[in-house]
């Protein structure tokens, strides 16, 4: 497996206070998580075609501190039957965010790494819709209430929808009296 390590920012710490670089962590992992799911949409295109396969259908589910993808699968149209299809294995560049922090900076890492895939790991295929970010909405699902629904990513082109509900307890104080009869 090959490598290539790339400084791409330093990060100056202004303060002991100073939690700015958190946020240029999360900016530079989003885009680094778009690029990986560009690419492997991009090498296995040809594949998606030849199945007839236009959607990544995700059902998902949580609350209460727990929550994900239940079901992961491939389908023609949005709501319609799984297509089971056996994937060649694809060569792909991957992108990873490593940081080093001291107590005056952050230096921020791009990792290249040239690596085969599989898509017929079904958990490298969930992997694709948590690199959308279309669950963030619910962060780590550790909420009072519960969440359900559906992603759908066009594998063609890389956008998605999602569907569902939630719900969301309420707690309601309350002061009675009462005389025994």
């Amino acid at each position: 497996m090959m490598q290539e390590l790339d400084l791409i920012k330093d990060y100056q710490i202004k303060s002991k206070d100073d939690y700015g670089w958190f946020d240029e962590r999360s900016r530079l992992e989003k885009k680094f998580n778009n690029n990986d799911l560009k690419e492997i949409l991009h090498e296995y295109k040809d594949q998606f075609k030849e199945a007839g396969i236009n959607y990544l259908v995700g059902q998902f589910a949580g609350g209460h501190d727990e929550g994900g993808f239940e079901k992961v699968y491939f389908s023609n149209k949005p709501e319609e039957k799984e297509i089971k299809y056996n994937f060649s294995k694809n060569w792909i560049y991957q992108n990873r965010l490593f940081f080093y922090k001291n107590k005056s900076n952050v230096l921020f890492y791009h990792i290249k790494e040239h690596k085969q895939i599989d898509l017929n790991d079904m958990d490298l295929v969930e992997d694709l819709l948590w690199k959308t970010g279309c669950l963030e909405r619910f962060g780590s699902f550790a909420f009072e209430g519960h969440c359900n629904g559906t992603v759908y990513l066009d594998v063609h082109t890389g956008k998605w929808t999602m569907s569902g509900e939630e719900t969301f307890e309420t707690y309601e104080s309350f002061d009675e009296e009462g005389e025994a009869a």
